[in-house]
């Protein structure tokens, strides 16, 4: 893995799940073998076992424990916690191969509890026992300190990506394109102008059908103004009658 620049953490994470499953696989071969059940039971799922596989003082016995059953069913369940997890947590790796660690040690300590077959005892405890319980002990204080000290980033793409999403962006922060804004700021209005400019503000109405425009109305008006004489009076026509019979007018008096 490190020639190949591979993190061993995400590699433990991924893994976890596989193991779990190939010792459910596992499981299935005890069944058959006779091997590794616990002690005699009533209830309805005991498993009868053969005279020949029974262990010594329990012959008087026809059914038992099928531990490698729950063990079976365990590792699975784990297996698909473990993935969820994964997917939907962001655990820091290698937290998963922690909770592995964790979980399937916590688990021995039960199955451990029920088994009659032969085993290396230790102040009366079988010796699988004192390592199912260092197990668990172990494995819940590497995920404490993965979760709480650790470097590593989360095991799949998609955690990694709902862990930023938590964050979020500040409320008011532009995005990268600018098209967010903050929450007080709203967009483009009635009443601000646009790029063109052709919208105006709130109170003002844009022109009716048959009244002029701005340049327009003010080419007209100013028409007028021009048009008359210093006095008010009328303006004269230019050129009306330039060249016309003056001589019927009364010449003015000096």
């Amino acid at each position: 893995m490190r020639r190949h620049g591979a993190d061993a953490g995400l590699f433990a994470d991924a893994v976890a799940p596989a193991l779990l499953v190939a010792q459910a696989v596992g499981r299935v071969g005890n069944y058959f073998n006779k091997e590794l059940f616990g002690g005699p039971t009533s209830l309805p799922w005991g498993l009868y076992i053969p005279p020949k596989f029974r262990p010594p003082g329990f012959l008087g016995f026809q059914t038992f424990q099928p531990t490698f059953l729950y063990e079976l069913i365990f590792d699975l369940a784990l297996a698909a916690l473990l993935v969820w997890l994964g997917h939907h947590r962001g655990v820091k790796a290698p937290g998963l191969f922690a909770l592995y660690v964790t979980g399937y040690s916590a688990f021995r300590i039960f199955e451990e509890s029920l088994r009659v077959d032969p085993s290396e005892h230790f102040l009366g405890l079988r010796l699988n026992m004192y390592v199912a319980i260092a197990g668990t002990i172990a494995g819940g204080l590497w995920f404490w300190y993965t979760q709480r000290y650790g470097k590593g980033v989360p095991a799949t793409t998609g955690a990694v990506a709902k862990a930023a999403g938590a964050e979020g962006t500040p409320a008011g922060e532009a995005t990268a394109d600018g098209a967010a804004g903050g929450p007080g700021e709203q967009p483009g209005g009635p009443g601000e102008a646009t790029a063109d400019g052709a919208a105006g503000g709130p109170g003002e109405q844009p022109d009716g059908p048959g009244e002029p425009t701005g340049d327009a109305a003010a080419g007209d008006a100013a028409g007028p103004a021009a048009q008359a004489g210093p006095g008010g009076e009328p303006p004269a026509e230019v050129g009306a009658d330039a060249g016309g019979d003056h001589s019927a007018e009364t010449p003015p008096s000096s």
